[in-house]
């Protein structure tokens, strides 16, 4: 096999598996548009439902922190969890109108190597978005980070529930994850640069109106999660790769690899199913992955990046060991 760039990319928080398991192939192509999600609407209300009392019953605990009430929606989160994903959550206060046509981010979810944020947008009165799926053009919104050179990524929306969909307001879900070449997130200061708002008829991507939407955030230096350095080996199909470090956020677990990645490139051998990996906590409690969000695997570099998500918001100083590929490794 020549010597080239393999990158993978494991396209996460969709909702349905197969997307979680798709793939982009090309190190710096350009992210093709896939047929976007459609809203589960009768799931999605009652959860909102349910967030609504548990905000209610929870209120000082909301008012403390201020986590989005979506994102309590999103992780179906717990009143016990709340205060660690606010480890993660950074507040914000922006706003960017075009010829009456506003984007606003209130808050952003980070960990070392992802980015969350709901973006509202917001048209001229009287004008109506509908239950069409919606997006912020390009897919990355020209995202850039001041001494990085632009590398492999992944970028994911999704319409998140409308509760007035004869309203001019729609809420979107935002996802940006980096891949191998890049640091990491903490400490950074992100440019954004969003030029298109564009809604989806079923069959294309059509532009509704064009603009600018650029904004910046920084990044806090602190990190939410944890990392731990390994150096071990384990092997896959007789061919051995080490394990660099582990890291852990409530809302990541991923690892990053070493090795000759062409005689086992296929995306299958090192998606979540092949894996099969679970935490074990303190107290003696399995936590599976409910999905890969992002892989990058370089056979000119011989490093690699795979972060899955788990199936519930965890405490990373609870995590005593991983169990992958048939292998447990302790965190210590």
């Amino acid at each position: 096999m020549e010597q080239q760039e393999l990158n993978r990319m494991f396209e996460g928080l969709a909702p349905t598996p197969e997307q979680e398991r798709a793939m982009l192939d090309g190190l710096l192509r350009e992210e093709r548009m896939d047929r976007p999600m459609k809203r589960q609407m009768t799931k999605i209300a009652a959860a909102f439902v349910l967030a609504a009392a548990m905000l209610l019953t929870c209120a000082a605990a909301a008012v403390v922190t201020g986590i989005d009430q979506r994102f309590w929606v999103y992780f179906g989160l717990e009143a016990e969890q709340e205060p660690l994903l606010s480890r993660s959550a950074i507040p914000l206060d922006i706003s960017v109108t075009n010829d009456g046509w506003t984007m606003e981010v209130k808050q952003v979810l980070a960990d070392r190597y992802s980015l969350m944020m709901v973006v509202d947008f917001i048209a001229p009165e009287g004008t109506v978005l509908g239950e069409q799926e919606y997006i912020l053009w390009p897919k990355n919104m020209n995202f850039s980070i001041p001494g990085q050179a632009p590398n492999s990524h992944s970028a994911q929306w999704q319409m998140l529930e409308d509760d007035d969909p004869a309203d001019n307001h729609v809420s979107m879900l935002f996802t940006l994850d980096l891949g191998v070449e890049y640091r990491y997130l903490t400490g950074e200061h992100i440019d954004f640069s969003a030029n298109t708002f564009r809604s989806y008829n079923g069959w294309v991507w059509e532009d509704v109106v064009a603009g600018d939407w650029s904004f910046s955030i920084d990044l806090p230096v602190q990190d939410s999660g944890r990392s731990y350095l390994k150096g071990e080996v384990f092997y896959l199909e007789g061919e051995p790769f080490t394990i660099t470090s582990f890291y852990l956020s409530p809302i990541s677990v991923g690892y990053e690899v070493e090795g000759q990645f062409d005689a086992i490139s296929a995306p299958g051998k090192w998606g979540e199913d092949a894996a099969n990996m679970t935490l074990k906590t303190k107290g003696g409690e399995s936590i599976a992955i409910s999905g890969t969000k992002f892989g990058e695997l370089s056979n000119i570099t011989q490093k690699g990046r795979i972060v899955f998500k788990p199936e519930q918001i965890i405490d990373p100083e609870d995590i005593v060991s991983i169990t992958m590929y048939g292998q447990t490794f302790d965190l210590k």
